[in-house]
């Protein structure tokens, strides 16, 4: 079994280097927009460039089923962009 080895490997550092950045872009995302778009938009962004990172990594590495070794680290990592975005806008507000 060693491509599924591969994979856990692979996924496991790229979930690591992700998740160090995902806050920091965020953050810097955040200060560029505005009203309603400061909400939504960071986390999209950041979330998107992630997905486009690991499937073009798994894609490189060989993984054979990469839908099924992203889906869980992207909502993971989505479901934490959407509310660490939130819960630093709402902070903001008096």
């Amino acid at each position: 079994m060693p491509e599924p080895v591969v994979a856990g490997v692979v996924q496991g550092t790229l979930s690591a280097c992700l998740t160090l950045t995902l806050k920091t872009i965020i953050d810097r995302l955040a200060a560029r927009f505005s009203g309603s778009k400061r909400l939504w938009l960071p986390p999209l962004i950041a979330s998107s460039v992630s997905a486009c990172v690991l499937l073009a990594i798994h894609k490189a590495s060989g993984t054979p089923e990469i839908l099924a070794t992203i889906s869980l680290p992207m909502t993971v990592a989505t479901s934490y962009a959407v509310i660490y975005n939130y819960s630093r806008q709402t902070a903001r507000r008096p």
